[in-house]
């Protein structure tokens, strides 16, 4: 006989008394703390990709978990937007002067000299047309 009971352990739960069978798996996109009677949902910017997983992790930078959404992978950040650390939520729209050409970057690119950027979001900058100039990175006019 058993002399106490076993604590399930993080990422699995024992949902009722008296219980006598395996723990069970949280679901993918949940994880829970040791001795758990329930899992929970991964926090905002992180997922668990699988059943059972023992923690969340944390959205690498250029991508991000939605707060409202699934959270068992994450999502890169679509051209134009970056996402500049770990665990975000959601991305940023470059801003004037700024682009992203590719998914899922954690900065945005500064408009060359001889270029420029008008309005946030852009995935590429515009060459400044004939008779116009710019001297310096990150234009957007």
């Amino acid at each position: 006989g058993q002399s106490a009971c076993l604590p399930a352990t993080p990422g699995f739960k024992v949902p009722n008394e008296g219980w006598s069978s395996d723990p069970e798996a949280c679901k993918a996109g949940e994880t829970s703390d040791p001795a758990a009677d329930a899992c929970r949902t991964c926090p905002d910017g992180s997922f668990a990709s699988t059943a059972g997983s023992s923690s969340c992790t944390l959205a690498d930078p250029g991508y991000y978990v939605s707060d409202d959404g699934d959270r068992t992978e994450p999502i890169p950040c679509e051209k134009g937007s970056y996402s500049p650390g770990s665990g975000a939520d959601t991305c940023v729209k470059c801003s004037p002067g700024t682009y992203t050409d590719a998914k899922a970057q954690s900065v945005c690119k500064k408009a060359l000299p001889g270029e420029y950027v008008g309005r946030e979001g852009l995935t590429a900058p515009t060459q400044c047309d004939s008779g116009k100039y710019t001297k310096t990175e990150g234009q957007s006019t």
